[in-house]
């Protein structure tokens, strides 16, 4: 009597995963992703033989492997599947097989943002003139090119100014050596500048910088009036203000004592 055996080993698959591009150990802002994982441990009726594993890191060529030992892999983004074949002393053999899906969870990185400026007004205007080199952006997934960049000013006025040719923001994005840096004038206050970059897996990413431009020009008087010495007694004070100027706006004008205040 000849007993064979024709049941197949049983074997298991860890539950498909999912996990992110920031899940990395060894290295930082890359397009993939560390997974760790514990092989499984077949079962059979009489023995298991042997127990193979093929993913991307072996090339897909089964490797034999022991039940319950650890394995790291670093995962590119995408769909990754890791498959297992277990096999008994008479050659019956089991499969299963699990996937590793790894998604962009870093957001793109806007670097070289001007820092913060404070400017005083140009002498006898109201406004100064400011020029900046616009940051750059990079994904650790999407070439640059391939990253949605945009570029936002609080101030509609220097907005449309840098909207128009030779600044335009596309025309900076289309080639970037060949668009001047912006440049434009900004009035008394803080203008923001905003940078947002987002990549293809929707990941987004905002920087920003202000411009500030202070009056700090005091304003002028011209066409005053000559001194003069009013006759005793109820002399009136006369106005001496003149004609007040400022490049900017007057805020109150007035003299001590006021005009019309009777003398004694």
């Amino acid at each position: 009597i000849y007993i064979i055996d024709e049941e197949a080993p049983m074997i298991t698959c860890p539950p498909n995963d999912t996990i992110g591009t920031s899940n990395l150990m060894d290295t930082m802002y890359e397009c993939t992703g560390d997974y760790q994982w514990v092989h499984p441990t077949p079962t059979d009726n009489c023995a298991v033989s042997e127990m193979t594993v093929s993913y991307e890191g072996n090339g897909f060529v089964p490797e034999v492997v022991s039940a319950g030992d650890t394995l790291q892999w670093n995962f590119p983004k995408g769909e990754n599947s890791i498959s297992y074949q277990v096999t008994d002393g008479s050659g019956n053999i089991a499969t299963c097989s699990f996937t590793v899906t790894v998604v962009d969870d870093e957001a793109p990185m806007i670097e070289n943002v001007p820092n913060d400026i404070t400017l005083s007004v140009i002498n006898g205007e109201c406004f100064n003139i400011y020029t900046w080199v616009r940051p750059t952006r990079s994904d650790n997934c999407d070439p640059d090119d391939a990253v949605i960049f945009i570029e936002e000013i609080s101030d509609q006025g220097v907005q449309d100014a840098i909207d128009a040719a030779p600044y335009n923001f596309q025309n900076y994005l289309n080639d970037a050596s060949m668009t001047p840096l912006p440049q434009a004038n900004f009035s008394i206050g803080t203008t923001v500048i905003k940078y947002t970059a987002i990549d293809s897996a929707g990941n987004v990413t905002v920087d920003s910088f202000t411009v500030t431009i202070e009056d700090d020009n005091a304003p002028i008087f011209t066409n005053c009036e000559d001194d003069e010495l009013p006759s005793c007694p109820n002399a009136m004070v006369p106005s001496y203000l003149g004609t007040p100027i400022d490049e900017c706006a007057l805020d109150s004008v007035w003299q001590i004592p006021s005009a019309g205040q009777t003398l004694s």
